[in-house]
Order: structure tokens, then C-alpha cells, then sequence
């Protein structure tokens, strides 16, 4: 990366850590955290909820599993989404809400003891440390994909043909692509 592209970098994390150090001057509890002094309406705290456990790692998922095995699975992910969300919010987020519980670990707490949160934490650790891996398997393997510039996986496993359209990953085609594309306008 050059001095431009630095500075881009400089400048906008470096502006949304002031603009947060400028809005974070009214926080004086975790409801203020949390819920925002409990000022927003019920529905813009579902949307960031519902934002905040939705990732790219999902969508790339969604995208991977529906170009493979069909629409099918775009339907049946929205209809658990759909579903699964109404009932979380009306049973379990609604109730934690009303208690004053603003986290997860707070409500496991409240309900089950001090003992089940910590080994709510430890899953969820675990979990994390889970997917961190499989992300950076992900990233290393499109790369090495890309940048070998073979047309399918390596291994034994590997059964499709260097022609067929399954035998290199979409994401990696992309990276081939933006490679070549990049090579060949600066040369």
C-alpha cells in the first residue's frame, strides 16, 4: 500500500474513533451503552441486533451453499431467519429487555447462575476462535488458488475436471480475475 492509500485508512478509522469518543461523551451506564439511555424505540434495537449477528460470513455462506445446491437453500435460510428472529424477539429478547439484562451473559446469569455464564463465555470463546479459523483458512486457500492460478483445488479429493465450471471456487475466480485485470492495465 502506498502513502494514499495510508492515509485513507488514517483518516477514516481515525475520524470514526473521534466521532465515537465525541458521542460516547453522555454514556454514564451500561443501559446508556447498551439500549442507548433506553431512548430507542423497540424495533431500531431489533434491527441492530439483528444487524450485529448477521456478517459478511453468512452472506458469502448463503451465496456459496445456493450457487451449489440450489435456491433451496436461500428459501429455507430465510424462512429459519423469518421465524427464528419472531420467536427470539417476542421470548427472549422482549423479556430481557423488560428485566434490565442488556447481554446475553447477563440473562444466562439472572436465569441459570454465575456458573452457567462462564461456560456460556468459554463456548463462546471457543466459537469465535472457530470461525477466526476457518476465515483464515478461507482467505488462504482462495489465494493460493488465485495465485498459483490452478483451476481446482489441490488433494485427492479433488474429482471435478480442470474444465468444469464447480472446480474453482467463485471467490477465487473473482481474485483471479482482479489479479489478471490489475497485471495487465499496469503493464
Amino acid at each position: 500500500m502506498g502513502v494514499l492509500d495510508w492515509s485513507i485508512v488514517i483518516i477514516l478509522n481515525g475520524g470514526t474513533i473521534l466521532y465515537g469518543l465525541y458521542l460516547s461523551r453522555g454514556v454514564r451506564s451500561s443501559a446508556d451503552w447498551f439500549l442507548a439511555g433506553r431512548q430507542l424505540p423497540w424495533w431500531l434495537i431489533g434491527l441492530s441486533m439483528y444487524a450485529t449477528a448477521i456478517d459478511s460470513g453468512d452472506l458469502v455462506a448463503d451465496s456459496g451453499g445456493t450457487y451449489t445446491m440450489g435456491l433451496s437453500v436461500m428459501v429455507a435460510n430465510w424462512v429459519g431467519v423469518v421465524g427464528g428472529w419472531v420467536l427470539a424477539g417476542f421470548f427472549v429478547f422482549l423479556p430481557m429487555y423488560r428485566i434490565g439484562v442488556y447481554t446475553n451473559a447477563e440473562y444466562l446469569e439472572a436465569r441459570f447462575g454465575a456458573t452457567v455464564r462462564v461456560l456460556c463465555a468459554f463456548v463462546q470463546v471457543q466459537y469465535r476462535t472457530l470461525v477466526l479459523a476457518i476465515i483464515g483458512t478461507s482467505v488462504f486457500l482462495t489465494l493460493s488458488w488465485s495465485v498459483a492460478g490452478t483451476r481446482r483445488p489441490p488433494g485427492p479429493s479433488s474429482s471435478a475436471s480442470p474444465s468444469s465450471p464447480l472446480s474453482i471456487p467463485p471467490s477465487a475466480a473473482c481474485v483471479q480475475w482482479l489479479l489478471r485485470t490489475r497485471c495487465n492495465s499496469s503493464s
